[in-house]
């Protein structure tokens, strides 16, 4: 918190009105980074029953979901395995986009038992987590269909920006490198009916979307 809330608060600060999020999993550090004016939490990385129960559904400290209904803000939730120690080992699928979908699924629904409304809930797919290149890339071939059939209505956030993959597809080894690469893979993500992109360079990546949306979601 003490790293965390004086970004935040300057932020708030120097840019009025423009939304914030933040990436984590702690009650304590979600409640506080609201109360300084943060409007989005990013789950990432919460922790999983893949260690457990050797399934890949997200466990969530019922704490979280009890802050997320009272403060009544947006949350996403990511798919992911494991701990970065571990995820690594745990990438293995037969169908990649089903069973990142049906991930999804279960940890919307997990949302939704603890009286967290569609409305507020975000899925991500989790480019990069628990996943290896090729899946990755599969992904973003096929798996809006999925996503969006084992989770209807729900928005979806994709995170593709500077990925090792892409890093290892254009031979860039700095990420800052690496925003033609990304700009590819956004529109890939548009295309697989991403409703969200995360990116690092913006500017760049909103003339990718316009484009993108007017290709894929014209109609």
């Amino acid at each position: 918190l003490r790293r965390v809330l004086p970004v935040i608060e300057r932020l708030g600060r120097e840019f009025p009105g423009l939304p914030l999020s933040i990436d984590t999993f702690y009650t304590e550090v979600a409640r506080a980074a609201c109360a300084a004016g943060v409007s989005v939490i990013n789950a990432t990385l919460m922790q999983t029953r893949q260690a457990e129960a050797s399934t890949d559904e997200a466990v969530f400290d019922p704490r979280f979901f009890d802050l997320v209904r009272e403060l009544r803000v947006p949350v996403v939730l990511m798919h992911s395995r494991g701990n970065p120690q571990t995820m690594g080992s745990l990438a293995e699928y037969n169908d990649v986009p089903r069973e990142v979908a049906l991930g999804l699924q279960r940890s919307a629904q997990d949302a939704e038992a603890k009286g967290i409304p569609k409305w507020q809930v975000i899925l991500d797919p989790g480019i990069g987590f628990a996943k290896m290149a090729q899946h990755n890339l599969e992904l973003l071939r096929h798996g809006g269909q999925a996503l969006t059939e084992a989770n209807p209505g729900y928005a979806f956030l994709w995170g593709p920006s500077r990925k090792n993959f892409i890093g290892a597809l254009t031979q860039k080894q700095a990420p800052a490198d690496r925003d033609l690469g990304t700009a590819a893979a956004v529109v890939a993500c548009v295309s697989q009916r991403a409703d969200i992109v995360r990116v690092h360079n913006v500017a760049m990546i909103r003339d990718v979307c316009a484009v993108a949306d007017a290709l894929y979601k014209a109609d």
